[in-house]
């Protein structure tokens, strides 16, 4: 009961912190008021990752990966960004996708960034269990499928050099659903500013 309250209450600080996002966004979108805070109108998209490196550490084992994302920036400050990951290996396949809120303490247009921000982390995976018998020369497998709801805390460093952008992020968490199961997640990456 205590870690569904949790879950609960972090989705809710993660709904507030996107309201508050979008409501500054079309309160002041392409409209000047003298505040360099804000941002004009543009593409959907404002940067797109590639994460040729992803490392997680979940189920007190560890796993390399890869990833993409896409981000919005809705102020000088605050973006908006969608993380999705894959892990391949004998052990573990898993697909994971997030939704994110990034703040931006010294705004996210210097040549160095940095950033905190929060995540409500999904996944979808598949296990895999290697039983070996004498009597037989392969090993037995058996897999096991799961979804997982989780919510992570991020902290991100960014260097930006014109349009592109060299990130290095990394994240702590917790997965509420099958079970309860604490997660380490690295990624190095590579982006673009479409905007």
């Amino acid at each position: 009961m205590i870690n569904l309250r949790f879950a609960l209450f972090a989705l809710c600080c993660t709904i507030s912190s996107y309201h508050s996002c979008f409501s500054q966004s079309i309160t002041n979108e392409n409209l000047d008021i003298g505040n360099n805070d804000t941002l004009r109108k543009g593409p959907f998209i404002s940067n797109i990752f590639v994460y040729p490196i992803s490392y997680f550490f979940f189920h007190e084992e560890s796993f390399l990966g890869f990833g993409a994302g896409i981000e919005k920036k809705v102020r000088k400050k605050t973006s908006l960004n969608l993380p999705i990951q894959i892990v391949l290996n004998e052990k573990i396949k898993g697909l994971f996708v997030g939704l994110g809120y990034k703040f931006y303490p010294l705004r996210n247009n210097k040549v160095i960034s940095w950033s905190i921000g929060n995540n409500i982390r999904l996944g979808k995976l598949e296990e895999f269990k290697y039983y070996y018998d004498y009597n037989y020369s392969p090993p037995l497998i058996k897999s096991r499928n799961t979804f997982s709801v989780g919510y992570e805390l991020q902290n991100s460093l960014l260097f930006n050099y014109k349009r592109i952008s060299f990130e290095l992020n990394n994240s702590v968490g917790m997965n509420h659903l099958p079970w309860n199961s604490f997660f380490i997640n690295s990624n190095f990456g590579i982006g673009y500013t479409v905007h």
